[in-house]
C-alpha cells in the first residue's frame, strides 16, 4: 500500500513535467503558422481593391455623397399666376396628417434603396414614393404636373378639377422624368403591410400613372368640376384606373437613408362618419415657405 501511495504521489508530478515539456516545444511567436501567406495575399487584394475604388470614386462614401448631392439640391420655386398650371413644379403636401412627433403636415417625396445609392446615386425605376416631415424644397420632394399623352392639355394650361395629369420627378439617374405609379395589390404585385397599393416611380408612362384632382367637399365637387385649381386648396388625388385615393399611411413609419418616412398608398380611407380621411387630403404648394426645417435629416414633426 505504501508503494502504491508513493506511486500516486509521483503521477501528478510526472504530468506536470510532461506539460512543461509540451509548452517548451510549442512554436515561438515569430513562427508563421496556418494560412499566413494566404491571409497576407487576401489583405493585399483587399487593399488594391480599396485603392482602385478610391481612385475611381467608387467607395460607399462616394456613392452616399453623390446621392445626397443629387437629391438635396435646393430647388427654389415660385408661384406663376393665380392657378396651378401644367408643367409647373410643385410640392404635394398632406396638411393634416401627423408626423412622428405629432406635428401636422407631410410632403410627398421619393426615396432610394441601397441599390439605388450604389448603382445610380439618384431615383431609378421602381424607387419608392413616401411622405416625409421635411418641407424645404429639394429635388427629393418636388414634382412636375405634366399633361397625359393623347389629351388636349399642354404645358402652360391651367390645371382643372377632373383633368388627368402625370406626377413626374424633377430629376433621375437617366435625366428623364420618372412618373408616380401604383399597381393594385395582387399575387404578382403585393401591397404594403396593410395590403394597400404601393406607390413607386416608373420610367414608362401607362394608365396606372394617370391621376386627377377632386374638390375636397363632396357636395361641391360637381360644381367645381373643370374649375382651375388654386395653390394650397385642399383636394383629393384619385388614380384614374382604380378611382382610389392617394393616401399617406401614418401608421407605417420606418427609418430611411434620409430619416423617418411613412408609406404612401392608393386606398380610400374613411372616417366613422363615412367622410374622407385627412390622410387622403392633399394640396399643391407652389412657393416656398421659410421655416425652421433647414436640415434634410430633421425629423421636423
Amino acid at each position: 500500500m505504501a508503494k502504491q501511495r508513493e506511486k500516486n504521489k509521483k503521477k501528478p508530478q510526472e504530468d506536470r513535467l510532461d506539460l512543461t515539456k509540451m509548452q517548451t516545444s510549442s512554436y515561438s511567436s515569430n513562427t508563421l503558422v496556418f494560412n499566413w501567406f494566404e491571409d497576407v495575399r487576401a489583405l493585399e487584394t483587399r487593399l488594391k481593391d480599396f485603392q482602385r475604388k478610391q481612385k475611381n470614386s467608387d467607395l460607399k462614401v462616394n456613392h452616399t455623397r453623390k446621392t445626397f448631392y443629387n437629391l438635396f439640391k435646393e430647388f427654389p420655386f415660385i408661384q406663376k399666376g393665380r392657378y396651378v398650371k401644367f408643367g409647373q413644379t410643385v410640392q404635394i403636401v398632406t396638411p393634416f396628417t401627423p408626423g412622428p412627433n405629432g406635428k401636422l403636415g407631410l410632403t410627398l417625396c421619393g426615396t432610394v434603396t441601397e441599390k439605388d445609392i450604389d448603382e445610380y446615386g439618384h431615383f431609378s425605376d421602381q424607387s419608392l414614393v413616401n411622405v416625409s416631415p421635411v418641407r424645404r424644397p429639394y429635388v427629393k420632394n418636388l414634382f412636375k404636373i405634366l399633361p397625359c399623352k393623347g389629351t388636349l392639355q399642354e404645358e402652360g394650361d391651367d390645371l382643372r378639377y377632373g383633368d388627368e395629369f402625370l406626377i413626374a420627378t424633377t430629376g433621375s439617374w437617366s435625366g428623364q422624368p420618372l412618373y408616380v405609379r401604383s399597381d393594385p395589390p395582387s399575387a404578382m404585385s403585393p401591397g404594403n403591410d396593410l395590403n394597400h397599393g404601393v406607390v413607386t416611380f416608373t420610367a414608362k408612362e401607362d394608365s396606372y400613372c394617370r391621376w386627377k384632382a377632386l374638390f375636397e367637399k363632396r357636395d361641391e365637387r360637381e360644381a367645381m368640376e373643370t374649375h382651375p385649381i388654386e395653390p394650397e386648396t385642399r383636394m383629393m388625388i384619385k388614380q384614374v384606373m382604380t378611382n382610389k385615393s392617394l393616401s399617406a399611411e401614418p401608421t407605417l413609419w420606418y427609418q430611411t437613408f434620409f430619416g423617418p418616412e411613412a408609406d404612401v398608398s392608393v386606398h380610400d380611407y374613411r372616417t366613422p362618419k363615412r367622410t374622407d380621411s385627412v390622410n387622403s387630403i392633399w394640396m399643391f404648394v407652389t412657393q416656398e415657405k421659410r421655416d425652421s426645417d433647414r436640415n434634410p435629416n430633421n425629423e421636423g414633426c
